[in-house]
């Protein structure tokens, strides 16, 4: 009899500790959630909430007493997976990023979130696995990342300068055509926006400085100035500066600059030869009157 009520008291512990997991996570059943069993050979899932399902297309019965590494199917070797094995042999939480295969074989970015659930005397019972479909994100970063490369490998073969400014470090990408603009050839392509300030003639510099800081404080639609620019050599070229602040946050704080430089010293000697053409034609014939 001391026996039965041992197993019986043990049991309904058990189920009470079930209840009260699937109450956190019907919690949070906007979550793809599992609670895999520490306490049982390899760890088996004994409960996924419907989020899962959705998800995963498997339901939630034929992914009971099956690690949550069936998800894996045959791509097991993967960067995040020995990083997991480590966390769940030390007992520790973790978050890695699973390639993990849906029912019907399509596969998915996984960012597996894995928390330890200890009892009141600190022994690890249970493990929560909360699923985060990354997917379209890493889609849509990727495809950014390659529109930016196409973009700036355009950019260093043109004649233009190219600045992306990150305001919040004051680290700024210099393209190979604004290095050769200031001379500055074999600079690092990624340096301090410094760099541009200290190659602005300084009879231009706060001028060109007053204009950047109204184009960030939203003042006006897009930066454009021409200024001149002192190359490394000490040499003077004219440049047409053009800027735009591409991201603000929510309260209209500029967060990152892309601007471009153009070397315009030939059209404005150019304009210097005209106008001073003119008025040498203007003088002849003046003198001509009298």
């Amino acid at each position: 009899v001391l026996v039965l009520l041992r197993d019986l008291t043990a049991w309904e512990q058990l189920e009470q500790e079930r209840e009260l997991l699937a109450r956190i996570v019907e919690a949070e059943a906007s979550l793809p959630i599992l609670i895999c069993d520490a306490r049982q050979a390899d760890m088996p899932i004994i409960y996924a909430n419907p989020s899962f399902e959705r998800l995963t297309g498997y339901m939630a019965t034929e992914a009971m007493g099956r690690n949550c590494r069936f998800l894996q199917g045959d791509d097991r070797d993967q960067p995040g997976s020995e990083r997991m094995r480590d966390a769940l042999a030390k007992g520790e939480a973790c978050t890695v990023l699973m390639r993990n295969y849906r029912k019907d074989g399509q596969p998915f970015l996984n960012e597996l979130h894995l928390t330890p659930v200890r009892d009141a005397e600190d022994q690890l019972t249970h493990y929560m696995a909360v699923l985060s479909d990354q997917t379209e994100r890493h889609r849509q970063a990727e495809a950014l990342r390659l529109s930016e490369e196409r973009m700036r490998f355009a950019l260093d073969g043109s004649e233009l300068g190219v600045c992306d400014w990150d305001l919040a470090s004051g680290v700024a990408y210099f393209s190979e055509g604004w290095k050769a603009l200031s001379g500055q050839a074999d600079a690092a392509t990624v340096g301090r926006i410094d760099n541009f300030w200290d190659h602005v003639d300084t009879q231009d510099r706060a001028q060109v400085r007053a204009q950047v800081i109204e184009h960030l404080k939203g003042h006006s639609a897009v930066f454009e100035m021409e200024h001149r620019l002192r190359r490394t050599d000490h040499s003077l070229i004219w440049v047409r500066n053009r800027g735009k602040v591409v991201q603000r946050d929510p309260s209209g704080l500029a967060l990152r600059w892309v601007g471009t430089l153009a070397d315009i010293t030939t059209q404005r000697e150019s304009e210097a030869l005209e106008e001073e053409r003119r008025s040498l034609a203007l003088v002849s014939k003046s003198k001509s009157e009298f």
